[in-house]
């Protein structure tokens, strides 16, 4: 255990650095992108002797604000690329001395600690083992199965293929709306044509909007426009108002699918499916391999991003709290 040692409040570059050489990193670990979306984070980094091995954002939602953004996802224990270089059996040794260290350091906090397994990492063991199995412990892990939808391969298909993938009901929905003449795609979106969108959203439904959900989604236009995602959106041909976007982020070879908004109006237009689809061959043009929606968990999400062409993938969301 000697070799193990905790070390906390690095610099931003070496957290940066580790970041970008990890096989389990997501753009929502990107420090950059964490500090914009979260209320409130700490890093922890284990080291083996002198190498950094395990980074985990501590994240300790704020409930007076309604907690941490409803968009974020996989924020938990990050690995370097020793992982995919060990035996399993390996690996197993020091995941047991790293977790046990990062449980020692949630136990001695008394929030309420949330996290998110990457779907890279699915051996929680050593988190129920740590809490469950000891005397004196008063920490407690509530273990979430969720599923996201995922399209594997970008790289390797092209767009008759990622077409060809999609049920009968989009394809046919695509190519419907190419023949409309009510909308057109707008090159140029920015933070005010979103919000707007957002708001008239809520208002055409006669709904109350989440403030938080607001200020999350100006925060999410805020990182696009800082570079870490992109929009794909649609406007109307006369008034060239925004009907239509759909928001992704990416990081580390994956696009992620963030929030889609379509006006009740244009609801049976297929825009929808449009923007989504026009998402993942921009992802595919970016370079990326994955495109992960972020979230199938209710049939009728479930069903729709299954219909373009992704397969069901499990991952865990944590919460630690004291009895």
């Amino acid at each position: 255990m000697s070799n193990y040692q905790i070390k906390k409040n690095e610099s931003i570059e070496v957290i940066l650095k580790f970041w970008e050489q990890s096989p389990d990193a997501t753009v929502f670990t990107h420090p950059k992108v964490l500090s914009k979306l979260i209320d409130e984070v700490r890093w922890i980094i284990i080291y083996k002797s002198n190498d950094p091995i395990c980074m985990w954002p501590i994240c300790n939602p704020n409930i007076r604000n309604g907690g941490n953004s409803r968009f974020l996802y996989y924020v938990g224990p990050i690995w370097s690329k020793l992982r995919l270089e060990l035996s399993y059996s390996n690996f197993f040794e020091m995941a047991t001395q790293a977790y046990d260290l990062f449980i020692n350091e949630i136990r001695s906090d008394n929030s309420i600690i949330e996290a998110s397994f990457p779907i890279t990492l699915n051996d929680l063991r050593f988190i129920s083992w740590n809490t469950s199995n000891k005397k004196d412990y008063d920490l407690k892990v509530q273990i979430i199965p969720k599923y996201t939808a995922l399209i594997y391969n970008l790289e390797l298909m092209d767009v008759n293929l990622i077409t060809k993938n999609l049920n009968r009901n989009r394809r046919r929905e695509i190519i419907n709306f190419a023949s409309q003449k009510s909308l057109y795609k707008c090159d140029k979106i920015n933070f005010f044509d979103v919000i707007n969108l957002y708001n008239r959203f809520f208002q055409e439904k006669n709904e109350n909007r989440n403030e938080k959900d607001l200020e999350n989604v100006k925060k999410l236009c805020e990182l696009v426009e800082d570079g870490f995602g992109y929009y794909i959106g649609y406007r109307n041909s006369q008034n060239n108002d925004l009907a239509s976007v759909f928001i992704s982020l990416y990081g580390n070879k994956v696009a992620n699918g963030i929030i889609s908004i379509t006006l009740d109006e244009y609801k049976y237009t297929g825009v929808g499916t449009v923007t989504t689809f026009e998402s993942i061959i921009k992802a595919k043009e970016l370079g990326l391999s994955t495109f992960d929606f972020n979230g199938a968990n209710s049939p009728i999400l479930a069903k729709f991003k299954h219909s373009m062409g992704a397969i069901p993938m499990m991952y865990y969301d944590l919460k630690f709290h004291h009895n």
